[in-house]
C-alpha cells in the first residue's frame, strides 16, 4: 500500500528562501516569478535530497506549477500578517520586495546554494521564457483549466526513483509531518 506523500509546510523557511532570492535579485520581482523560482527550488531539492525546501503543496495552476501556500501568501500581499511578511512584502500591484529581515537560520548551506543556483539559472530569463519553461515541466497539466494537485509520486517516478525509494520518502515525510504537527499543537 502506498503512503501519501505529505510534507510539512514551513512558512518561515519559505519566507527566508524568498528573501534570499529577492536580496540576490536586487530589487522588486514579479509575484509569479518568485513563486515559480521557489517551486523550481522545491522540485530540485526533492529530486536531490528526497525533501523539498519549503514543504509546500504543489499545484498546477494557470501560471504554471506553483506552491499553494506560498501563492496564497504572495496574493494576500499587505493583508498578510505572518512569518512570511517578516521577509516579503508587496511592492506595487504585481511585485514583491524583501521586507528587511535578513535572518536565514532556517536555511541550510545546501538550501542557500540551491536557491543561488536556481536564481543563476532562471533569474535572467524573460518572463515569456520563464513561464514557457515552467509550463514545459512534465508534471504540469492545465488541459482542464482547473487548478489540481501535482502528484509528487509521479514526479519522482518520472525522474528514475523506484517505488521502494518513493515509499521510504513518503514514510520519512509522514513522520516529520507528524512531529511538526505535534510541536505546533
Amino acid at each position: 500500500m502506498e503512503i501519501a506523500i505529505r510534507f510539512h509546510f514551513r512558512e518561515r523557511k519559505a519566507g527566508q528562501a524568498a528573501a534570499r532570492l529577492l536580496l540576490r535579485h536586487g530589487g522588486p520581482m514579479r509575484r509569479e516569478r518568485l513563486v515559480g523560482l521557489l517551486y523550481l527550488a522545491d522540485r530540485r531539492a526533492l529530486l536531490e535530497t528526497g525533501y523539498p525546501t519549503t514543504g509546500d503543496d504543489w499545484i498546477a495552476g494557470s501560471s504554471g506549477p506553483t506552491l499553494r501556500n506560498v501563492a496564497e501568501l504572495v496574493a494576500a500581499g499587505e493583508r498578510c500578517r505572518s512569518a512570511w511578511s517578516e521577509y516579503v512584502v508587496a511592492c506595487g500591484s504585481n511585485e514583491v520586495i524583501h521586507a528587511g529581515n535578513a535572518q536565514d537560520h532556517e536555511l541550510s548551506v545546501y538550501d542557500g546554494d540551491l536557491l543561488d543556483d536556481i536564481l543563476d539559472e532562471f533569474g535572467s530569463m524573460s518572463e515569456p521564457q520563464f513561464m514557457a519553461h515552467l509550463e514545459c515541466l512534465p508534471e504540469y497539466d492545465w488541459s482542464n483549466h482547473e487548478p489540481r494537485p501535482i502528484d509528487i509520486r509521479e514526479v519522482l517516478l518520472a525522474n528514475g526513483f523506484s517505488r521502494d525509494h518513493i515509499n521510504d520518502i513518503a514514510k520519512q515525510a509522514d513522520a516529520l509531518h507528524d512531529i511538526a504537527t505535534l510541536s505546533a499543537g
